[in-house]
């Protein structure tokens, strides 16, 4: 429903001015919420991407460290191996928060786009045929699009990141930063199993020679 559409609705077949404006003023107030709430998303979903992958980074370099000094004991070696796949799990979860936010970030996108349809930001500019030039907020060329934004959103909730965002680049360093940390925890693995062999060979070595 237009603006004018409910002023009819609550004045009879002529709008009322002041309705008008009381609807236009609400549609204001939500479109500078639901701004608010993009900018909120992405930002939260920045913070993430620092956090986790600085956690990840610090994590390996402090497990690598630890790994080159006490590599000759099973106790050591063995809580390395519990210790990197615990951090390979909490990075993984890192990468589904982060693609979480995303969503987050569309659905703010989404009521954003269809507070600007009630106020007309999509009307055909003059001189201006292409449906994409309108005044409506967008970042990206996918939030320009404001027909696929609103209905075909369920196509936009299933959709993949696109090949070659950062949303993809993320996730690619993600992987990366999950098979170092498992990498390094099956070594830690073969670590605490090769101590844990080494008293019984040397057993083994000693009745031979005696």
């Amino acid at each position: 429903m237009s603006i004018k559409d409910f002023a009819k609705s609550q004045n009879g077949s002529q709008p009322d001015k002041d309705a008008v404006k009381a609807q236009r003023d609400l549609l204001l107030k939500v479109y500078d919420a639901a701004i608010a709430e993009y900018r909120f998303n992405v930002q939260l979903n920045w913070d993430r991407v620092k956090f986790y992958i600085g956690l990840a980074v610090s994590g390996i370099a402090a497990g690598t460290a630890v790994f080159k000094i006490y590599n000759d004991s099973f106790f050591a070696s063995f809580l390395l191996m519990i210790y990197f796949f615990i951090l390979a799990a909490v990075t993984t979860f890192g990468s589904r928060a982060i693609s979480k936010g995303k969503e987050y970030s569309r659905q703010a996108v989404l009521t954003k786009t269809l507070v600007e349809r009630e106020l007309g930001l999509f009307r055909q500019l003059e001189g201006l045929k292409d449906p994409d030039l309108h005044l409506g907020i967008a970042v990206t060329p996918g939030q320009r699009k404001y027909i696929n934004v609103i209905f075909g959103r369920k196509e936009r909730e299933a959709k993949k990141p696109d090949p070659g965002s950062i949303l993809q680049a993320t996730q690619w360093i993600f992987v990366a930063l999950i098979a170092v940390q498992i990498m390094f925890g099956i070594l830690a693995w073969f670590g605490a199993a090769s101590v844990h062999d080494r008293p019984t060979k040397n057993a083994s070595s000693q009745r031979q020679g005696s």
